[in-house]
C-alpha cells in the first residue's frame, strides 16, 4: 500500500512518499522547463495551459506524473483510491477537462502553494483514463504539500471533487499530513481516531 507522509520541523516541510505497486510502471524521472504549452488530454474538453514552473517528476507508465516537486516548493502525490468516480467527460460544461494523467502536473505547472491549488481545481475538473497494458480505469486521489507545512487532499466521490486542508480550518495540519490508498479520506481519519 502507498503511503504519503508530510512532516513539518522548525519552518521546514518535507514530504515523503512510498511505490507499492503491483507491477514495474515504467517509472523514470522527467525534468521540465517553465514556458511549456500543455493540454489536459482529454479530447475535445481539454484544458490548455502554458506551464509558469520548473518541475522535476517521477512518471507511471511513461506517461503521467505521479509525483513531483516545483521550483516553489510545491509537492503533489498521486495515489491509488479504488472508490475514486470522476465526472464524464463534457459533463460540465463551465470547466475544462483535464485527463488524470495530467492532474498532478498541472498543480506542477501551475501553483505556488496549497491555497492557489485548491483555486486552480475550480476551473477544471479531471477525468479518468486506462492503466496501459492493463485496460482497468485510474482510481487516484491527490495530495498537495507546500514549504508552510499546508496540505490538501483532493478526492473524487460520485463525480464530486472533495477537498480536506487545512487552510480552511476543517482540518488540522496533523489530519491531512498523512494519506494512504485505501479507504477514501474520511474513513482514513475514522481508522486512525480508532486506533
Amino acid at each position: 500500500m502507498c503511503t504519503r507522509v508530510a512532516y513539518m520541523d522548525r519552518n521546514r516541510a518535507f514530504t515523503g512518499r512510498n511505490f507499492d505497486w503491483v507491477d514495474w510502471s515504467d517509472a523514470g524521472v522527467w525534468v521540465y522547463p517553465a514556458g511549456l504549452q500543455r493540454n489536459g488530454a482529454a479530447g475535445d474538453y481539454s484544458c490548455e495551459w502554458v506551464s509558469q514552473y520548473k518541475s522535476v517528476t517521477a512518471s507511471s507508465y511513461d506517461g503521467a506524473t505521479a509525483d513531483g516537486l516545483n521550483e516553489m516548493g510545491l509537492s503533489v502525490n498521486l495515489l491509488w483510491l479504488a472508490v475514486s468516480t470522476y465526472p464524464k467527460l463534457g459533463a460540465d460544461k463551465n470547466r475544462k477537462a483535464l485527463s488524470i494523467s495530467c492532474w498532478a502536473q498541472y498543480i506542477l505547472d501551475l501553483c505556488t502553494d496549497v491555497p492557489d491549488a485548491i483555486e486552480k481545481m475550480k476551473s477544471v475538473y479531471v477525468v479518468s483514463t486506462v492503466v496501459p497494458g492493463r485496460g482497468n480505469a485510474v482510481e487516484c486521489h491527490l495530495s498537495v504539500s507546500d514549504p508552510s507545512g499546508n496540505s490538501a487532499i483532493f478526492e473524487y466521490v460520485n463525480g464530486e471533487l472533495m477537498v480536506y486542508t487545512n487552510v480552511d480550518g476543517k482540518y488540522t495540519r496533523e489530519q491531512v499530513r498523512i494519506m494512504t490508498n485505501e479507504p477514501a479520506f474520511p474513513k482514513q481519519l475514522q481508522l486512525n481516531a480508532y486506533w
